[in-house]
């Protein structure tokens, strides 16, 4: 009897814990598309970086990727970002992104990843002021909404507690040089991206 009861127990531990790998798998959130299908953000308003405790606009923002399934939790974007400038310093060019640099990999939980190569990682040049951002993992927040009528999705971005280091040269206006985790990269308020498939619609599942 004592047997067999402990067999009832592991049976039914196993049973729920099979019902909460269920529960939690349905529970997922997914981005669904055409597999394949190109997928494209973007953003004419501003965008803007705080590094070590200067501003850095971006008028023209991008990001593309491709769907790597009908559904699917994550996927890898290559962005572009121009017309970049601080209160002082006009251009301040974001580079390191592209064929060969960072990309960034959107997860539909509402995090993200900078994945970069070894030995890359993305520059933000404001003249007398450098700043290096290496690849990191876990940031966050990404939050999206779905446009029903258009079929496409909007992302609010406020991604905080980003990594970076920089150099000071003359009148370089940014914080003292060194390392500084307390990095913001965020969308201005009410100009989400807009991101779009090249074939049938985008969703967000919550």
């Amino acid at each position: 009897m004592i047997r067999n009861l402990k067999v009832l127990g592991l049976a039914l531990v196993a049973v729920l814990a099979m019902s909460a790998m269920m529960a939690s798998a349905a529970s997922a959130q997914t981005f669904t598309a055409t597999a394949g299908a190109k997928i494209t953000a973007s953003d004419t308003g501003k965008v803007k970086f705080t590094v070590t405790g200067e501003e850095v606009w971006c008028e023209e923002v991008s990001y593309s990727g491709t769907a790597p399934a009908a559904s699917f939790t994550s996927i890898t974007v290559e962005a572009t970002y121009n017309k970049c400038r601080t209160a002082v310093v006009n251009p301040a060019p974001v580079t390191g992104f592209g064929a060969g640099g960072c990309d960034f990999k959107l997860y539909a939980n509402g995090t993200a990843d900078l994945v970069c190569p070894v030995g890359k990682d993305v520059t933000v040049d404001a003249g007398p002021c450098v700043v290096h951002i290496p690849g990191q993992a876990g940031l966050g927040t990404l939050t999206y909404t779905n446009d029903e009528v258009n079929g496409d999705v909007n992302i609010a971005v406020n991604v905080t507690k980003v990594k970076g280091t920089h150099t000071d040269g003359f009148l370089c206006p940014f914080g003292g040089s060194g390392e500084s985790s307390t990095g913001v990269l965020e969308t201005a308020a009410g100009e989400s991206l807009t991101a779009k498939a090249s074939v049938g619609t985008l969703t967000w599942d919550k």
